[in-house]
């Protein structure tokens, strides 16, 4: 996990780069006793349960559980791994880390990545010059000034223009010593069938250059202008070791402040979109590639917002666009809107007809998703009639179905009641054997931690670890009575085997401990007890019940076990008595 990066300069790192300096560029924190407090940047809440501890240098969430040290915060809000939040934080405080100190095989990934985002850098260098400089480009100009975009917004997002050479770009970048394989890999040209050379893949193109959140130039977008060659209207770069066009956004780069700063992202299509809103002052803005919209990309956006407004065509691709997106929220705590734009416009034409005031003016029209995709699904169906009323309750109640927040699906379920004009507990039974069909259709592999998330035994197993982890005297007497098999959820079972394997120098170094861990449930078991060490009117009779309960648990799995066994085994039996006899008597 740390790259064969040294532990002292991880040390070191983490002890130059305070914790509450370092989440402050990310969360409002405010002071209260030892710890500052915030709103989770993890999940959406209105009452500040997010703290971070400058004495331990740890965060813990209250609402969600999220916890752990700076690179746990980076890790989580950058979405990075362990070895690019140490080396973004090496670069912010100062620290150099020795090549020596650097995996190989990882040093030499990284070195051939680095390799393609200085090719990707040259090609938008040479695309640009052909823009502004090549008399070739007057006519792309011409195009882009008649789309209302300016030389000061070209220059901003670095517009580029691909003549109709079929070898100019490789030309250019052969003749600077960049070699024709690693064009190839870069995704700027593609071999010709015989083998015989290669070719530029863009060309009479108006070319966008696409960077991913962390300012790296990873592809590109070309869109033809000249309409009468018939020529697909935008071609983007391939998948290539940087760009995958499923994982990021055109623009996150240039509207991330923006958009951690209002917590909401508005999500449009194209890249002409995006740049006239950007213009226009509309900032919190980013284009989905061309793409359908996917879970990696919902899974990104929300790092940095809470809300998101969907804000596609108002066509009937738009609205397909907009409805597909459905299934990839339902189990997201992102707030999800459509706002749509009246019909025969797409978002870069509209804020060009009636500006920044129409833009802000449908968002605060948008709708929930939810309602929107019921909204469409029912559009047509004629609800005058029983017949249509009867349809239209089956094409709503699938979609209901899937809906995981029992509130949210019951108030939908009571409008559509009132306006079917049919008994809410007609519709209510309907839902319920839509719910059990649902449930049937999905294997669902319940997981272990759900089933154990309450109760007695989860309390246990959470505050006997809490009192190891806090105290030197208890942290022994639980080695010394505990094993893992007395521990039935998995990470409260990982954390006590963490505990077990430290060295004696390592014993109650929050850290170090949560640099062992692998579960994020885990670390927040460990950053909740060092936040608030639990004052316990009796710690010592609380940490024995913990004890008798965990061992009443084992007891009882045990005897399960050996119950279907004691039928025809009388060994099997035996045991299963003397376990009940233990059991009764504790």
């Amino acid at each position: 996990m740390q790259g064969n990066i040294a532990p002292q300069i991880i040390e070191e790192i983490r002890q130059r780069s305070d914790i509450v300096d370092v989440i402050s560029r990310y969360v409002n924190l405010k002071q209260k006793g030892k710890n500052h407090y915030g709103l989770c940047p993890f999940h959406t809440e209105k009452t500040p349960s997010f703290a971070v501890n400058p004495e331990k240098q740890i965060f813990h969430c209250f609402g969600c559980g999220a916890g752990g040290d700076v690179f746990g915060f980076l890790i989580k809000k950058e979405n990075l791994n362990f070895v690019e939040a140490v080396k973004l934080l090496a670069g912010q405080c100062g620290v150099n880390i020795p090549q020596k100190d650097q995996d190989p095989q990882v040093l030499q990934k990284l070195q051939s990545l680095q390799k393609l985002y200085e090719i990707n850098q040259q090609a938008a260098e040479y695309f640009q010059n052909q823009l502004n400089k090549n008399p070739k480009g007057r006519q792309a100009l011409l195009y882009l000034e008649k789309r209302g975009i300016s030389a000061d917004t070209r220059k901003q997002f670095k517009l580029g223009f691909a003549t109709d050479s079929w070898d100019g770009l490789l030309q250019h970048l052969t003749a600077g010593g960049v070699s024709p394989a690693l064009l190839l890999q870069a995704g700027l040209i593609i071999e010709r069938q015989d083998k015989s050379g290669c070719f530029d893949r863009f060309r009479e193109r108006v070319m966008f250059p696409i960077y991913d959140h962390r300012e790296r130039l990873i592809g590109f977008g070309g869109r033809c202008f000249d309409a009468e060659k018939n020529p697909p209207k935008y071609m983007n770069s391939p998948e290539t070791p940087v760009y995958h066009k499923g994982d990021g956004f055109y623009g996150l780069n240039w509207s991330l402040e923006s958009i951690r700063r209002e917590q909401k992202a508005l999500i449009v299509e194209g890249y002409l979109d995006y740049i006239s809103l950007y213009q226009a002052g509309i900032t919190n803005v980013v284009a989905s590639l061309g793409t359908a919209f996917t879970r990696q990309q919902a899974q990104l956006i929300g790092h940095y917002a809470r809300e998101l407004v969907l804000f596609f065509d108002s066509d009937e691709a738009g609205v397909k666009a907009a409805t597909r997106c459905f299934p990839i929220f339902l189990d997201s705590k992102l707030k999800v809107k459509v706002a749509q734009v009246p019909v025969g416009y797409d978002p870069d034409s509209f804020v060009h007809h009636a500006g920044a005031i129409g833009i802000r003016q449908r968002i605060e029209q948008a709708v929930p998703l939810l309602e929107f995709v019921l909204k469409e699904t029912l559009k047509g169906v004629k609800t005058d009639s029983v017949e249509g009323q009867i349809e239209a309750a089956n094409l709503a109640l699938p979609i209901l179905a899937q809906v995981p927040n029992a509130l949210e699906r019951n108030a939908y379920l009571t409008r559509i009641a009132h306006n079917l004009k049919i008994k809410e507990q007609l519709l209510f039974g309907e839902l319920s054997k839509a719910l059990n069909k649902r449930q049937r259709a999905i294997a669902v592999d319940k997981d272990q931690i759900t089933a154990i998330s309450h109760g007695a035994e989860a309390l246990a197993q959470q505050q006997i670890l809490s009192l190891m982890l806090n105290d030197g005297p208890y942290l022994n007497h639980g080695l010394e009575n505990l094993s893992a098999n007395d521990f039935s959820d998995p990470d409260c079972q990982e954390l006590f085997l963490v505990l077990q394997n430290l060295e004696a120098g390592k014993r109650g170094e929050i850290n170090y401990i949560l640099q062992q861990l692998s579960s994020e449930r885990a670390k927040g078991l460990v950053t909740k007890a060092g936040m608030q060490p639990e004052e316990m009117e009796n710690p010592q009779q609380v940490f024995q019940d913990c004890l008798q309960t965990l061992s009443n648990f084992r007891l009882r799995r045990q005897m399960q076990e050996l119950r279907a066994k004691a039928l025809d085994d009388r060994e099997a039996l035996a045991k299963y008595n003397d376990l009940m006899k233990q059991l009764k008597c504790s």
